[in-house]
C-alpha cells in the first residue's frame, strides 16, 4: 500500500489526491463572499456541515488531516477553530489549535460518596459501563472469584 506518514497518523496517498481534487476554486452563489486565500471544499460534508473524507476506513475531518500534514500531530484533547469564518474553508493556516479543558470530576466530601448495593464506593475508576448500564468493578471481581472457586471445586470432585 502506498502511504504517506506524518507523526502517528498514516494518510493514504489516494486520500491526499482525493482532497487535492476537491479543493478547487468554485463559483459561489450570489451573496456569498470568499476570501481569495481560502481553500474552499467542494466534496462531501458531515451532518454538521464540516468537510469530511475517509482515511483507513474511518471518517476524518479534512481540516484535521491537512493541519496534521502541515503542522504535525494533534492531541486527542485539542480541536481546531476556524479563524476566517468560512465553514467550507480547509486551509490549515486559517485554523488555530485550542485545547479542551480537563474532564470535570465530581468532588465528594466525607460521607457523601455514592455506594453500590454491597457498599463499595462508586468513584469513576471503580465503575464500568456495559451495554448502557453502570457496574461496580469490585462487585464484578468478587463474582469472578466466586465463579473461579466454584469451577475449581467442580473439577476436583469430578476428577
Amino acid at each position: 500500500m502506498d502511504i504517506a506518514e506524518r507523526g502517528s497518523l498514516w494518510i493514504e496517498r489516494g486520500v491526499l489526491q482525493y482532497i487535492r481534487e476537491r479543493l478547487l476554486p468554485v463559483v459561489l452563489p450570489p451573496g456569498e463572499r470568499l476570501s481569495k486565500d481560502c481553500w474552499f471544499w467542494v466534496g462531501p460534508l458531515d451532518t454538521g456541515g464540516r468537510p469530511m473524507v475517509y482515511n483507513q476506513n474511518k471518517q476524518w475531518p479534512v481540516v484535521r488531516l491537512l493541519y496534521v500534514i502541515q503542522n504535525g500531530p494533534l492531541s486527542e484533547r485539542s480541536h481546531l477553530v476556524n479563524t476566517c469564518g468560512q465553514p467550507r474553508c480547509c486551509r490549515p493556516d486559517h485554523f488555530k489549535q485550542e485545547a479542551r479543558g480537563p474532564i470535570a470530576r465530581p468532588v465528594y466530601t466525607h460521607g457523601t460518596m455514592p455506594v453500590c448495593v454491597k457498599g463499595h464506593p462508586q468513584y469513576p475508576q471503580n465503575q464500568y459501563i456495559f451495554r448502557g448500564k453502570v457496574y461496580c468493578r469490585m462487585c464484578h471481581a468478587d463474582a469472578q472469584r466466586r465463579y473461579s472457586r466454584a469451577r475449581r471445586g467442580a473439577r476436583k470432585s469430578s476428577g
